[in-house]
């Protein structure tokens, strides 16, 4: 009897990480950079690589589809961001505030998976320097 309560004990303690893990967590990552891809004087050609924004006021926006519904609002430093979320599809959205007419952000629609990440790369740029 005592072996076989053994037997039991093992096979269950098996058992628990494997449905763990097919389960999954639930949530997948979005992790995202947003280049300053203005070009300030005069441009070259090729272009130099972009590099991150690094401004105070960086607006980034996640928001789920179809419904549009607002999941988060990043306001990134150094032009990186990372937030986990539900799988599905979601807009991703960079913006400089206050940046007026003259700056422009690019969005993304992004399919999130489980237990996986996704990655984006967004652009921002001052359409007012020529």
């Amino acid at each position: 009897m005592r072996k076989l309560f053994v037997i039991a004990a093992f096979l269950l303690a098996a058992a628990l990480p494997a449905q763990a893990a097919a389960q999954g967590s639930g949530t997948g990552t979005i992790n995202g950079v947003v280049h300053d891809t203005t070009c300030y004087g005069p441009c070259a050609y090729p272009p130099p690589p972009p590099q991150p924004y690094t401004g105070d006021n960086l607006v980034v926006k996640v928001r789920s589809l179809p419904d549009r519904e607002l999941v988060a609002k990043l306001h990134p430093t150094n032009g990186r961001f990372q937030i986990e979320v539900a799988p599905g599809l979601y807009r991703v959205r960079a913006k400089v505030r206050d940046g007026g007419y003259c700056w422009q952000g690019q969005a993304k629609k992004v399919q999130v998976v489980e237990d996986q990440t996704t990655r984006v790369r967004l652009h921002v740029y001052n359409a007012c320097i020529v």
